[in-house]
Order: structure tokens, then C-alpha cells, then sequence
């Protein structure tokens, strides 16, 4: 810090270099980043408080395949370097038992359905529907949401009280994939399906006493 002298009234006024400008900025950047991370983590929002301290709080997100990375790859290269080749599993990575345990059914109503159609959130799967759209369909159309749910647990029987074939199931069991921006590094993400959720989620509460 220096004194500068006014040609006009001969006083002498403070100025600060800028050296000693950035070093105060910095100092209150870094005191705003631990009020608010302290302020994140007693509120319970400990993912938030992560996000913010670690300098990925409104950073980051989904890549476009197209874009390049740090390491001069693009988003598709990386992701086709971690996704493994196909394979055709052998003999010896299946168990060899004499007995299956015995399966009981499970009954499956539209009111199940319903429970879990008010707990739903999520993004969209590869058909575009997401959980907001499913929420409504499964619950604000009086008659037609109720046979809409009936059906979606005649679905949900069919797959926990049987065997159901691949080529029946494989478009259920497809995933979206996306990048997300990790800073540093590309994380891939498979979304599935909102109806295979409400299915996998229903099971879960009927038979989650038996867990």
C-alpha cells in the first residue's frame, strides 16, 4: 500500500497496488467459499457442500460427444475406451446346482403402483418419458390412470413371477447413455427406463421385509 499525493489539494490519499487488490479478493473469495460451504454442511446438504468446495457447484454437466477433452480426445473416444467388448459369458461363470430355491408369487396391485407413482423423480430414458411425465399419467386421469396402473402391475408380476424371454424385456432394459463433465475425467451414465424404476421400485417396497 502506497500514498499518492493530490496535485489539486496536496493531501495524500491511500492506493493499493494491485498485488495487494488480488491478494484481498482472494482472501474474501476464500472466506465466502467456507461461510457458504459451512453454512451447506449444517443444513445437512452434505452433496451440495462437496460440490461447492470441490469447485463443481454450477460447473461441469453433460458433454456432447463431439467435444474435445484435456487429453486431445473426444468425448465419444473416451467413452467407446471405457465401455468393454462384448462377450459371450462361458459354462464356468454359471453356478452348478442340483436344486433351485423354491420361488413364491408376489401379487402386484394398481395401489402399489400408485404408492410408488408419488415418490418417482429422474430424467428420461431412451423414450423421452420422464419421471414427471410418468407421475402424471399414472395419477391425473381418474379411470384411464387406474387402468394404466393395473397394467403396469400385470408388467410387474409378469417379470417377478417368471421367466421372461430377452427379446421381451431388452427395449424395458435399455439405458440412455450420457458423459458428465467429472472435472477432471468423463464419467459415462446409462438412464434407464422410468417404467423399468416403477417396476423395480414397486418390488422393492413389497418385498423389502424379506431383505
Amino acid at each position: 500500500m502506497g500514498r499518492r499525493k493530490d496535485r489539486r489539494t496536496g493531501t495524500g490519499s491511500r492506493t493499493l497496488r494491485t498485488g495487494d487488490c488480488e491478494r484481498v479478493r482472494g482472501n474474501q473469495n476464500r472466506n465466502h467459499k467456507i461461510r457458504v460451504f459451512t453454512r451447506l454442511v449444517l443444513s445437512g446438504r452434505l452433496r451440495e457442500a462437496t460440490r461447492w468446495i470441490t469447485d463443481r457447484a454450477g460447473s461441469g454437466g453433460v458433454l456432447q460427444p463431439e467435444s474435445v477433452t484435456t487429453s486431445g480426445q473426444t468425448v465419444l473416444e473416451v467413452l467407446e475406451s471405457k465401455h468393454p467388448p462384448q462377450s459371450v459369458p462361458g459354462p464356468e461363470m454359471f453356478l452348478d446346482v442340483e436344486t433351485m430355491p423354491s420361488m413364491s408369487d408376489d401379487d402386484v396391485t394398481e395401489r402399489h403402483i400408485a404408492v410408488i407413482a408419488h415418490r418417482l423423480n429422474g430424467s428420461a430414458g431412451p423414450s423421452g418419458t420422464d419421471a414427471e411425465q410418468w407421475r402424471s399419467m399414472l395419477l391425473r386421469y381418474g379411470a384411464h390412470s387406474t387402468r394404466l396402473r393395473e397394467t403396469v402391475a400385470g408388467l410387474t408380476r409378469c417379470l417377478a413371477n417368471g421367466v421372461v424371454e430377452w427379446n421381451k424385456i431388452k427395449a424395458l432394459l435399455a439405458r440412455r447413455g450420457i458423459a458428465l463433465d467429472k472435472k477432471p475425467g468423463v464419467r459415462p451414465i446409462g438412464i434407464g427406463e422410468v417404467l423399468q424404476r416403477i417396476c423395480a421400485k414397486t418390488m422393492a417396497m413389497i418385498t423389502g421385509i424379506d431383505l
